[in-house]
C-alpha cells in the first residue's frame, strides 16, 4: 500500500469526532476543574494567612495598638509600659495612660492624663471619650454627653473608639428613660464595633425595656458568643430566653383556650328540630291548574 493510501486510512470524516478524543474530554475537563478549585483554595488560604500576619506585624510595630490590645486583655501594667514608651510629644501616650488609669478606677490620674493629651492634640477622639467615661461614672451626665457627642463628630480615631462614644451616648439616653434613642445609638455602635460584648449586652437590655424579647435574646446571644467568660451577658441571655419561652407558651395557651371556648359555645347552642325531621318522607306536592282563557290585557301585578 502506498504512502498516500496509508494516509487515507487515518483520515476522519469532517464534522465527526474521534471516539477516543470524545471519551477523554470529560476526564480532562474534570482534572482542569479540580486543579482550578485547588488553586482558588490555596490562594484564599494564603490571603488569610498574610492578612493575619500583617495584622500581627502591625501590632508588633505599633506600641500604641499593642498596648491597647494588652489593656483589653486585662494586662494593665503591660499596657502602661507600652504607652510610656511613646514619645512625650505624642498625645496618644497620655491618652493611653488615661485609659489605663480609668480601668484601674483612678479617675483623678485618668482625668489628668486625658487633659494632657488634649493639650497636645485637641482633636484626640479617645481622650474625649475617656473624659466622658469619667464624667459618666461621677454622675455628670450632661457634661459626659457633650464629650461623647464631640468625639462622635470627629473624623479621626479608631472605629472601636468612636463606637465607645456612641455607646456612652446610648447609656445616657437609657438612664434618662429615652429608650428609643438609646436603641438607635446602640445600633450605630454595634455597626462600628461588632466584636463588643458590652454594646450587645446594653442593646439587649434596651430591647427588653421596649418589650421585644426576641431581639433581646438575639443581642444577648451575640454578646455571650463574643465573650463566653462574660457571666453578666450569659445570665441575661438565659433569663431573656426563658422569658421568650414563657411568652410563647402563654400565646400557645391562649390559642388553645380560645379553641376550647369556641367548641363549648357550639355545644351550648340549641339544635334545630328541623334537622332531626324524617329525611326520607317526601313532602306533599301541591299542583294548581290555571285558567288560560284570554280575557283582555294581561295583569300588571
Amino acid at each position: 500500500m502506498s504512502a498516500s493510501g496509508e494516509a487515507e486510512c487515518h483520515e476522519t470524516t469532517p464534522g465527526k469526532a474521534d471516539s477516543s478524543e470524545t471519551a477523554t474530554a470529560p476526564a480532562a475537563f474534570s482534572r482542569m476543574f479540580a486543579l482550578g478549585a485547588m488553586v482558588v483554595v490555596i490562594a484564599l488560604a494564603l490571603t488569610v494567612f498574610f492578612m493575619q500576619a500583617g495584622k500581627d506585624t502591625a501590632l508588633e510595630r505599633d506600641p500604641y495598638l499593642l498596648s491597647y490590645s494588652l489593656l483589653h486583655a486585662n494586662k494593665a501594667e503591660d499596657a502602661r509600659r507600652g504607652f510610656e514608651s511613646l514619645p512625650e510629644d505624642d498625645s496618644r501616650k497620655f491618652e493611653g495612660l488615661s485609659a489605663v488609669f480609668f480601668e484601674k478606677g483612678d479617675y483623678d490620674s485618668a482625668l489628668e492624663m486625658s487633659n494632657k493629651s488634649l493639650e497636645i492634640a485637641p482633636y484626640n477622639l479617645y481622650a474625649l471619650v475617656i473624659k466622658g467615661n469619667i464624667l459618666f461614672s461621677l454622675g455628670k451626665m450632661d457634661e459626659a454627653l457633650k464629650k461623647y457627642e464631640k468625639a462622635v463628630s470627629m473624623k479621626d480615631g479608631l472605629r472601636w473608639q468612636k463606637a465607645e462614644a456612641l455607646n456612652g451616648i446610648a447609656r445616657i439616653y437609657s438612664e434618662r428613660g429615652e429608650t428609643e434613642k438609646a436603641v438607635e445609638f446602640y445600633g450605630r455602635a454595634a455597626q462600628l464595633n461588632p466584636e463588643s460584648s458590652e454594646i450587645f449586652t446594653n442593646y439587649g437590655v434596651a430591647m427588653q425595656r421596649m418589650g421585644d424579647n426576641e431581639k433581646a435574646v438575639s443581642s444577648f446571644r451575640k454578646a455571650a458568643k463574643i465573650n463566653p467568660q462574660d457571666q453578666y451577658s450569659s445570665v441575661l441571655f438565659a433569663q431573656a430566653f426563658k422569658n421568650q419561652q414563657d411568652e410563647q407558651d402563654g400565646e400557645r395557651q391562649q390559642r388553645i383556650d380560645k379553641l376550647v371556648n369556641e367548641i363549648a359555645e357550639k355545644f351550648k347552642k340549641p339544635i334545630s328540630t328541623g334537622a332531626l325531621a324524617d329525611q326520607w318522607t317526601s313532602r306533599p306536592v301541591v299542583i294548581s291548574f290555571l285558567d288560560f282563557k284570554s280575557r283582555g290585557a294581561p295583569s300588571l301585578r
